[in-house]
């Protein structure tokens, strides 16, 4: 009979894979005939930089004529030094540079179905991850662009199913620093990651807070002693992409509030902002525990819809995480916000076939159809938010003792408190 129940799963799994694998290879070729935007050269020119001086001492040198700040987290000097001396064997860095986001897609497709898979239908889930594989937001993200976001969001969601399903709070504050690494945006999951945390357990929260901490000191403390102030100006107190023609402020430009008023939210006020999401995502985790997936997602999906910084790479941010939220949810933000990506890339890159992006300002139906994104991605957090807050309040169990090392699935969290009349019970 446990076979019987099995098969399902690991068919719906295998399936899973398999689509995931084939967008990957998909991508890949997109990235070898295509140069993408201005940030994969920038990335070039990092790289250039970083071998001449080295991934920590970069945050202090001053870059070549052209090239904006660097402003990446430590684990991106790392592949960037990589990627560097790869590219010496004849391998063009404009490709290079997206191979990692887009194996981080394929990696997040797995790890959304892992995860939704636990708390919805297996039909739901297998849907989830293929639509993640198929999301046009990612394809033009990952495969063209060419920018890190999709890859620290996926450690993000790696984190989350260590911690949430496989009982490995340790390896769970690893990802979570990795993401953090990586690009910032994770940051605001790190409260609510810690809550869920302590709400498993106190031991747990320390397991986790040592994993997490471990790896910042690794990753981040030769920076932070040889170049503090550059990290600190280009890294931490960087306020994103300033051409405001996403979200709150397009939003607030057309509906006339004084331009004072937009200057404090995209200066100094994009700090509270990133306050709040912290909070919405801490204060959900400690009310519904056994929902942290969703209100992971929920939280790095907020980031967007309140982020006061605007750039086509930052919709990456939800592809994902919405569809971790749910199907329809996902699907629905997947196809606006891909829509919207398709067509400034068209008009950016001269028509199909895209090679290369020239960037100007969005157009009026390009700002029409992002404020529709924008405004469909806000009711979609606000719908899940509420669905967290209504749903039954059931606290993380332990991984029992007899599933530890024997690679089979952790306690259900959403199936123990519908189904399961003892702790016993393992999901299907």
């Amino acid at each position: 009979m446990n076979f019987l129940k099995s098969r399902p799963l690991r068919l719906a799994r295998g399936l899973s894979i398999a689509v995931a694998l084939i967008a990957f290879l998909l991508k890949l070729d997109i990235a070898a005939h295509t140069v993408g935007s201005a940030d994969a050269q920038f990335f070039h020119g990092f790289s250039e930089a970083i071998l001449r001086v080295g991934p920590f001492h970069i945050y202090g040198t001053r870059l070549r004529r052209g090239l904006p700040v660097y402003n990446h987290p430590p684990l991106t000097g790392l592949v960037l030094l990589l990627l560097g001396h790869l590219a010496r064997h004849g391998v063009a860095f404009t490709t290079l540079i997206r191979i990692p986001p887009c194996f981080g897609d394929l990696c997040s497709a797995v790890v959304v179905f892992e995860l939704t898979r636990r708390r919805q239908r297996l039909p739901t889930a297998l849907g989830c991850s293929v639509a993640l594989s198929a999301s046009p937001v990612l394809v033009c993200v990952s495969a063209y662009h060419g920018n890190t976001d999709s890859l620290c969001v996926m450690f993000a969601l790696v984190s989350v199913l260590l911690l949430a399903d496989l009982g490995s709070p340790v390896w769970a504050g690893v990802a979570a620093a990795l993401a953090i690494s990586v690009k910032l945006p994770p940051v605001v999951a790190l409260p609510l990651l810690l809550v869920g945390a302590f709400r498993i357990g106190p031991g747990a929260a320390r397991r986790f807070l040592a994993g997490l901490l471990a790896t910042l000191a690794v990753l981040w403390g030769p920076a932070l002693v040889l170049e503090p102030r550059g990290l600190l100006r280009n890294v931490l107190e960087y306020q994103g992409g300033g051409d405001r023609q996403w979200g709150l402020l397009q939003a607030g430009r057309w509906l006339g509030v004084p331009r004072p008023v937009l200057d404090f939210l995209y200066g100094s006020g994009h700090l509270p902002v990133v306050a709040l999401v912290m909070a919405f995502g801490a204060v959900l985790a400690w009310k519904r525990p056994k929902e942290l997936p969703v209100v992971t997602g929920l939280t790095l999906s907020a980031l967007l819809f309140l982020s006061t910084a605007s750039g086509v790479q930052y919709l990456a941010w939800a592809a994902p995480a919405m569809l971790v939220v749910g199907l329809w949810p996902g699907l629905w933000y997947n196809v606006l916000g891909g829509s919207l990506l398709v067509l400034i890339y068209t008009r950016w890159s001269g028509g199909f076939p895209w090679y290369r992006v020239h960037v100007t300002r969005w157009s009026d139906g390009e700002l029409f159809l992002g404020l529709l994104t924008w405004a469909v991605l806000g009711l979609a957090i606000g719908y899940g938010a509420w669905q967290v807050w209504q749903s039954d309040d059931v606290t993380l169990p332990q991984p029992r003792p007899d599933e530890l090392g024997t690679g089979q699935p952790r306690v259900s969290i959403r199936s123990t408190a519908r189904r399961a009349p003892s702790a016993s019970s393992t999901p299907q």
